[in-house]
């Protein structure tokens, strides 16, 4: 497995085989801090099998609105500790009618055996209150 690096090139290989969903049609969640926080309704849980660490991807797509350019920041967490590559996925929409949809792969290079929870965080650089609307998540994980 590769070494999780801040900034640079990371690279590897893995082969997670089962796949775990959450969609939402929840109305748009209102982002009002620039501090990440959980993504409601985005908490799926999965069970890690490998007796080593193993990887796990996330994709997330979602409509979203921000006012002007405001940036909007969303990254993936597992147990409230260990963040995905890329550590935060910029997006931002400068059309005040309509949202646009926006998509993020995520990977987490080790993932230790056992039971974790995964959370989509979001957080924007305004106080004009971007939102996040309808989306999904797509958890990829070793069995």
């Amino acid at each position: 497995m590769p070494a999780v690096a801040e900034a640079g090139i990371v690279s590897g290989k893995c082969t997670p085989s089962v796949v775990k969903y959450v969609v939402s049609n929840s109305p748009a969640t209102v982002i009002a801090s620039n501090r990440f926080q959980n993504l409601p309704e985005a908490e799926p849980g999965f069970v890690q099998g490998t007796t080593m660490p193993g990887c796990a991807l996330v994709t997330f797509p979602a409509a979203g609105f921000s006012p002007d350019g405001v940036v909007v920041k969303i990254r993936a967490v597992i147990d409230h500790s260990q963040i995905a590559l890329p550590r935060d996925f910029k997006s931002m929409s400068d059309d005040p009618n309509n949202d646009r949809a926006h998509t993020a792969t995520f990977i987490f290079p080790r993932v230790t055996s056992g039971a974790h929870v995964l959370r989509i965080q979001f957080a924007s650089d305004a106080t004009r209150h971007p939102e996040i609307g309808r989306h999904s998540i797509i958890a990829q994980f070793v069995p």
